[in-house]
Formats: C-alpha cells, structure tokens, sequence
C-alpha cells in the first residue's frame, strides 16, 4: 500500500477495522509513543509517554490507543476469529517506508 506521508492519523485513514501496531523494540515503540504524543493521541486515556513499554498497541477510532494484554496478544498471532478486518502493523517497517509494511504470521 502506497502511503506517502506515515503518519498514525494515516493509518487509520486507509484501514477500516480493528488497527493492532507491533513494535520489533523499546526503541520503537519510544518513537511511536512520540509521534502519538505529536498527533494528538492518548493512550488508556492519558499521555503516551507515560506509559510502559508493549510490543503491542491497538489502534483505535478518536486519537485513542490502547493496552494489549493478554487476550490483544492471543487474537494477534491467531489466523482465525476476526470478524472484522484486522491489520497488524509493523511501525518500523511502515516508518522506514516500506510498501509492506504488516506484519507476517510465520508458516505453520
């Protein structure tokens, strides 16, 4: 997907459905945390800074994201149960411009 300017208001702009960002790193995810900060998100309903770092966080509609916990991880690696389009996203991947910019389910 061509998406010139990466953005997380962008995101949801090109995805309808549940949005859940992968953060390969702390470091990433830092930098997710900065750039929410910058658009105007809150996370669990605070300042995205002020969190704890997760590998996981959900994307959701109104500039809010949240904590994924341990059922946010299990429907993460699961191929089956999403009744509406799901999109996993890999930050780094998809700030470092890359047109595929999901993250892949390994082969069973």
């Amino acid at each position: 997907m061509k998406i010139k300017e990466r953005t997380i208001d962008n995101l949801r702009l090109y995805h309808e459905g549940h949005i859940t960002v992968y953060f390969k790193d702390e470091e990433t995810y830092w930098s997710f945390m900065l750039e929410a900060k910058k658009e105007g998100y809150l996370y669990c309903g605070g300042d995205p800074m002020e969190s704890k770092y997760n590998d996981l966080v959900g994307l959701m509609h109104g500039k809010n994201l949240f904590f994924s916990g341990m059922a946010s991880h299990m429907k993460f690696r699961s191929r089956i149960g999403h009744l509406e389009p799901y999109y996993r996203i890999d930050y780094a991947k998809y700030i470092a411009g890359d047109d595929d910019f999901y993250y892949h389910l390994p082969e069973e």
